[in-house]
């Protein structure tokens, strides 16, 4: 949806018979061969250890066995793909417009800034023209105007994780999540605040009754919408979460049970990688992840007697280290297609700190205005007579 106005067209063993495993600290969290049934062909046990790693460091295998066994039918294409055989929707190609807008520098700087941001950004080799500065009423943006030392202290945090080849969680920590809670949250950074929020997932699973073969992949961060703060202007909403709650084979109103995710519904899925981390690893990860969701829905409506339409596309975006990029799904009949991928900024500069805080706030605003309609009104079934 686009207003009318819109301006924008590994571990180490020992050599024991008894092994003790390691874990990577730099890796996603990965599930355990017990929280979720996996396809012999990749189903592991404490003896095999060894290919269990083998695997982690090999996603061109793991992308070679969805070929055997895909049971969330999982494929991928380019956005920019020239053979694709399955078109991109309108309403996508209009988020990509916007994006593409942000990282040609349109609209990234509120104008209130401008004397204080212009020191920062002076260094780049395409001059800021007035296009880059919006005002305070600015169209599809969510959050809060972001202070120019926020975005100092960003880019320099990111230096230093890329100079000193920082670890994935260290990149979460001083980066990653510092630009979402800066972009989406109010000034004394209250987790209960605002409609649309984030929190990390390191440890969220697929649930199994989604899928109880193949791989179990995870995310670091999603959007969500607080369906507490939703409660205030719209009490249906409470009773609609106990009523999706009690259907859900989770238990929860999501793909997955992770217990704060149980009451609020999932609108954008981050998955992060240190600098130098494996870009294929997080394109599979967030692939599986996005494929369950529409699983989820695609459940929860025929629970209603109805087909899955009216959503065109899951947004989500791959963070490597300093680099962001949006991604996004799609759904065919029963057959996911995760469309990778556009780049939208880079914390390596204050200006590409500006961009990539622009883009988190319209999606955010794509979030609020609308991914939230739609779930209110086909997954959780508000305004509309059950069957």
């Amino acid at each position: 949806m686009v207003p009318e106005n819109d301006p924008f067209v590994g571990g180490l063993e020992t050599p024991l018979a008894k092994k003790r495993r390691i874990d990577d600290p730099q890796a996603t969290p990965q599930a355990s061969h017990e929280s979720i049934s996996l396809a012999p062909s990749i189903r592991t046990t404490s003896a095999s250890s060894a290919s269990v790693r083998s695997r982690k460091s090999s996603p061109t295998k793991a992308f070679t066995r969805l070929e055997i066994s895909n049971p969330l039918k999982l494929r991928f294409d380019e956005f920019d793909g020239i053979n694709t055989d399955c078109p991109i929707p309108e309403a996508l190609q209009q988020v990509r417009i916007r994006l593409g807008a942000f990282g040609t520098n349109q609209r990234i700087i509120p104008r209130q800034d401008r004397a204080l941001a212009e020191p920062l950004v002076k260094g780049s080799p395409f001059p800021l023209t007035d296009t880059a500065y919006y005002d305070d009423d600015e169209s599809c943006r969510y959050g809060r105007l972001v202070p120019v030392d926020e975005v100092r202290t960003i880019t320099n945090n990111s230096r230093f994780c890329a100079m000193h080849r920082a670890a994935e969680v260290v990149w979460n920590t001083e980066v990653h999540q510092r630009i979402l809670r800066c972009a989406l949250r109010g000034e004394d950074g209250n987790i209960r605040s605002n409609l649309v929020n984030f929190t990390i997932c390191t440890s969220a699973l697929i649930n199994r009754h989604i899928v109880n073969r193949g791989p179990s992949k995870m995310v670091d961060f999603c959007f969500y919408i607080d369906s507490d703060v939703a409660s205030r202007s719209d009490p249906a909403v409470k009773d609609a979460v106990t009523d999706l709650r009690a259907w859900s084979p989770s238990e929860a109103v999501n793909h997955t049970d992770f217990t704060m995710m149980r009451n609020h519904p999932i609108a954008l899925s981050i998955e992060s990688k240190k600098q130098a981390g494996s870009h294929d690893d997080a394109t599979l990860q967030i692939g599986t992840w996005h494929a369950a969701q529409w699983k989820f829905f695609a459940r929860r409506r025929a629970s209603k007697g109805m087909t899955l339409d009216g959503l065109d596309f899951l947004p989500g975006l791959i963070v490597q280290g300093n680099d962001w990029f949006f991604v996004a799904s799609t759904r065919k009949d029963d057959e996911t297609t995760l469309w990778t991928e556009q780049p939208i900024g880079s914390t390596r500069s204050a200006l590409g700190t500006y961009q990539v805080i622009r883009a988190v706030q319209y999606l955010a605003w794509w979030c609020e205005d609308v991914y939230w309609p739609w779930f209110k009104e086909n997954i959780f079934a508000l305004g509309l007579q059950d069957t």
